[in-house]
Parts: C-alpha cells; structure tokens; sequence
C-alpha cells in the first residue's frame, strides 16, 4: 500500500484506481445506512426503555436489549466518520502516525494533570479532614501572590516572551515536560476523536438547523432517560453519553473558533490548512448543551445514590429519590452557593433547604467533580460566547465606520444584517436609510452572495442593490466557479446557481470549466452537478482540439472522472468528433483496453462500430 503527505502533514492512505472507485462510488449508500443504523438505534433503545418503565419484571431484560441495539449502531456510525475524517486528512491513518493538527505538548499534559491532582488532593483532604480543615494566613498569602502572578503573567505574556531569559526558561519548561509528551499526544487523540467522530454521529455536520437541533437533542435526551431508568450503575452509561455528546459539539464549535481567528490574522491561509473550516456556526448549540449539563449532572449522581455501596451516600428524604425536580434544585442550589468570585453563602451563612443532601464523603467527592466540570467547562464556553459577541459587535461597529482594512461583516451575522436592509411594502421593495453605508462592501463577497442566495429574497435584493450602487463590475460567473468548488465543504446549491448563471449569460469559459471540474473530481454529493458540468463542456463550448484534449483528460489519465456515466457522456462526443479530430481515437482506444468500468468499454466498442472507427 502506498502513502502520500497532504498539506497538513497527515499520511493519507492512498487507494489503488479501483478501490477509490468501489469506496467513493459507495459513499451515498454508506451515508444512508448511518442515518438508517441512527434511527434504529434510537428507536430501539426508546422502545427497550419503554418496556422497562412500564414492565419492571423485564426491567433488566430490557436494558440488556436496550445497550445491545445501541453499541452496534454506534459502533457502525463512529466506523464511518472515523474513515470520512481520515479521507478528508482530519486524522492520521495509523495509530502511530503524528495527527495533522497542533497537539497537546508536554507542558499541556503537565497543566491537565496539575488540574487534575489539585480536584483529587482536594477531595482526599477534605474526606480525611472533614469538619476539621483550618486554612492558615500563610496559605491565604500565598493564595492572592499566586492570583497576582497568574494575572502578571497572562497581560504581559507578550512582553515577556520577547525577553532572552524567559525564552530559556521557556525551552527548559519544554525539556522537563517532555516525557509527558505521549500523554499529550493521548489527549489530542482523545480531543480529536471527540470532534471528528463524536461530534458528526451526534449530527454536527448536518446542514439543516432543525434537523442539527433534532439529532443533537435526540442523543440527550435519550441518554437522560436511560441514565434515570436503568438500573445503577448502569444508567451512569446513559449519562456519560449526553455528556461527551455535548462535550464534543463544544470542542468542535472551539475548534471553528480558532480556525476562523487564525484566518482573521492571516487573510491568505490555504483553506485546507484549517482543521475544520468556517462553514459551521455552532455556538448555539454548544451553549444549549452545556445548559442542560445541569439537567444531566443531578442524573448521574441519581445514579451513586441508587448503587448498594453499603450505605446512603446522599441524605434522601422519603419520595424524592425519584423526583427529578428535587435532584436538580439540590445541585442548583449548590451551584448559587458556590457562584465564581461570588461566595455569599459562605460570608452570609446561608444554608441549602432542600429534599438532598450531602452526607458520606463520596456525594462529596460527587459534587466536587460536578462543580469542576461546570467550572472548568460551562464557564470557559460562556466566556467564550460573551467574547464572541463583542468581536461581531465590534466587527459591525468598525465595518459602518469604514475603519481600515474591515470592508466586510463576519460571516456569522452577514446575510443577517444585510438581509434587514430591504423590505416590501406596497408591492414594492424599499430600502433603509443605512443602506448606503454599505456601498464599500468587499466585491468578492457580494459577488458570492448574489450566486449562492435565493432569487428574490430580502437578502439577494439587498446585496443586488448594494452592488448597483457601488457600481460594481461584476466578475463573470464561469470565472467565479472555480473558487467555490475549491472549498473544503462543497455547497450543491451555490454550484447550480452559479451553472444557472453561466447558462444564463451563455459565458462558457473552457478554461474555468475544466478547473471547476478538476476539483470536484471524487467529490461525493454534488454528482448531478459534476455531470451538469461535463453536459456544458460537451454541448455548449465551441469544438476545438483545446476542448477535445480536455475531453480526453475526462475519459483517461491522473484526473480522468470518477464516474462512469460522465466517462460514457465524453466517450459519445469524442467518437462523435473522431472524423475531424483523429487524436480522439488514442483515448478511446485506452478507454476500451483499460476503463475499469464495462459500460464504459462497452460504449467505446459500440461508437467504434457504429461510426466505423479504428484506432
């Protein structure tokens, strides 16, 4: 087997011409019988749970049933993702290869497990100190120097860095981290398998909001019921599930983030240098699933008070170990008790009046992990979001005031805002006042926008009169279609709107044709298109041996289609010009001996008798 290097350092296994025919000519079929195991799995394990709700005979019964139909269904669609993300160089093919993104260094590994044996020293002191923790003033000294540093050290981290000292200390910090090293590679591979593989099975990657919304909710909920239903501790399985789904669609929604922050600061980065891309917005629902951790949480512990460990590790009051109501108020008020920066209970000696409470040292241990994580994970995505949303308000801010170098607005509220510049009224379109603040929009964007949005929309009448006045030169369509199918993630429908536009201007560029369809070469889910590409080549450019090599370049050679009836389609206009054209015969003739498909050769015999053609 053969391997070859993408731009991104990743090893891509690289398939003899037939394998890649087998496994992209499948590609429709693989999806399908994802979505077809998802929707089996779901279903099944809903309807298991069903039976041991209603039936508690057959309660176990029906969750062995339960775990049966969902593992093998799971098993299947991370399987496919797995191969999608390595076909896409997203991640190595071997376990032993370097992954093809920035990893998690040696100095990280050693910040995870300093994080880490701090929650743990502090859960085994406070058990073996319970009710007897005095903190000296020493320790609270040492506390506010340690905040002053972190605090130094983050606003001059800049400065500091350009100093030669630090930079030593800096490489010295590398050398002694450096056999934690594997450790980091575990973590990245951990992360990475989160966004890659997690996160598309949980429906990230799909292209409908409600859809999205539907799949991602459908895995928590699921998860829930089953974390509350089953027998401990097996409902814990339930609850790590909605766990790492919503884990893993915020990992994957930080890792957007940081490709579209690394673009802002190189406006010229090669597309497939991103780890992911720009065409996901998943803030909403990363903060949506984060919320409901604190929905999942008081589950899982459920789950500790239910397991025979001997004793009671919650203090429960009769009823209410059943009532989801008492579970999430105990672990709410929790939380309002221990509020970051903001420990009034403490100050004011306020104490919890709930149905739970804390009693053996494990629901201690319990409740320490569950604050760390809403700590360390729910906090850091609101801050994240609230940043985000200064960086668009300030985007917006800076676009309207024409500041330099901001001709555009981010992607994220562009057709929004637009959008709101025009409006019907009477029958007619009219248009706000702030329109003309727009007219120094970036031409490439809007040129972008009037192809890929709907005709007669708010949004394509509102770029369509921006551009009429800016006074815009519009670039031709065929010129423009090579950009878009350059794209990592191909849009099907930006692609027919652009064909449509060239059908319409009758612009039929060789030139931009053949590249366009170059790059969509082996490309799944824009079949139709491809096809469509290769009809206009055939039919609507002028005859000419420019034409007929490129023709030839579809049937045969390194860039030859993948797909068969597109081959059939250029084999019947190569046999057509043959008379006029005799080099046509060469890549007729190889197609007869060598095409891997029988329709093809098949064709080829039948045009050669036909028109009487030797090669």
């Amino acid at each position: 087997m053969n391997y070859t290097f993408s731009e991104n350092g990743v090893v891509v296994e690289q398939l003899t011409d037939q394998g890649m025919h087998l496994e992209f000519g499948n590609r429709d079929l693989e999806r399908s019988v994802v979505c077809l195991l998802g929707i089996v799995g779901t279903l099944g394990t809903v309807l298991f749970l069903q039976l041991a709700i209603t039936d508690p005979g057959a309660r176990r019964f029906a969750f062995v049933l339960a775990i049966a139909v969902a593992v093998p269904c799971l098993i299947a669609c991370f399987a496919c993702y797995r191969s999608s993300a390595i076909r896409n160089a997203r991640m190595p093919s071997k376990s032993n290869e370097r992954l093809p993104h920035n990893h998690v260094g040696g100095v990280g590994a050693a910040v995870i497990f300093l994080l880490a044996g701090f929650v743990f020293v502090s859960a085994y002191a406070g058990q073996k100190l319970n009710g007897a923790i005095v903190i000296p003033e020493w320790m609270g000294i040492a506390v506010v120097v340690a905040f002053a540093t972190v605090f130094a050290w983050v606003f001059l981290f800049s400065r500091v860095l350009e100093l030669g000292g630090v930079r030593g200390v800096r490489r010295l910090m590398e050398r002694a981290a450096a056999p934690l090293v594997p450790f980091g590679y575990f973590f990245s591979a951990i992360d990475s398998w989160l966004v890659f593989v997690v996160a598309p099975a949980v429906g990230a990657t799909l292209r409908g909001d409600i859809v999205r919304y539907a799949v991602f909710f459908t895995h928590i909920v699921v998860g829930c019921i089953f974390a509350w239903h089953a027998t401990a501790p097996l409902g814990l399985i339930g609850a790590m599930w909605a766990f790492i789904a919503v884990i893993s669609v915020a990992r994957r929604w930080s890792w957007i983030e940081t490709d579209r922050n690394r673009l802002i600061q190189d406006p010229d980065m090669k597309p497939d240098l991103l780890r992911i891309g720009l065409h996901d917005d998943l803030r909403d629902e990363a903060i949506s699933g984060l919320l409901l951790l604190v929905l999942i949480l008081p589950i899982a512990m459920r789950q500790f008070q239910l397991f025979d460990f001997g004793y009671p590790v919650f203090q429960v009051e009769t009823g209410a170990i059943d009532r989801l109501d008492a579970w999430v108020g105990f672990f709410g008020v929790e939380l309002l008790k221990a509020l970051p920066f903001l420990d009034w209970a403490d100050i004011y000696s306020a104490e919890a009046e709930t149905r739970i409470h804390t009693s053996a040292p494990l629901s201690m241990h319990v409740l320490l992990v569950a604050r760390a994580i809403i700590d360390l994970v729910f906090i850091g995505a609101i801050l994240q979001a609230l940043a985000i949303s200064v960086s668009l308000s300030k985007n917006r801010r800076d676009f309207l005031k024409r500041r330099a170098g901001v001709d555009a607005l981010d992607p994220r509220i562009e057709a929004r805002e637009l959008a709101r510049l025009s409006f019907r009224k009477n029958g007619e379109w009219r248009f706000r006042e702030e329109i003309k603040q727009y007219t120094h929009y970036s031409p490439s964007r809007l040129i972008r926008l009037k192809v890929k949005t709907k005709k007669g929309s708010r949004l394509q009448v509102a770029v369509a009169e921006i551009i009429r006045r800016s006074g815009l030169d519009i670039t031709p369509p065929a010129e423009l279609l090579p950009q878009v199918t350059a794209s990592k993630r191909i849009d099907p429908a930006e692609i027919r709107a652009i064909l449509d536009e060239i059908d319409e201007l009758r612009q039929y560029d060789l030139d931009y044709l053949a590249i366009a369809r170059r790059q969509l070469n082996w490309k799944s889910g824009v079949e139709a298109e491809r096809k469509r590409l290769v009809q206009m080549i055939v039919s609507k450019v002028d005859v000419s041996p420019q034409r007929e090599r490129e023709l030839s370049e579809v049937l045969v050679g390194k860039d030859a289609d993948s797909l068969a009836n597109i081959r059939v389609l250029v084999v019947q206009s190569l046999a057509r010009n043959a008379q006029a054209n005799p080099q046509n015969l060469t890549p007729l003739s190889h197609a007869f001996h060598y095409d891997r498909a029988k329709v093809v050769r098949n064709t080829v015999a039948a045009q050669m008798r036909a028109r009487k053609l030797r090669a």
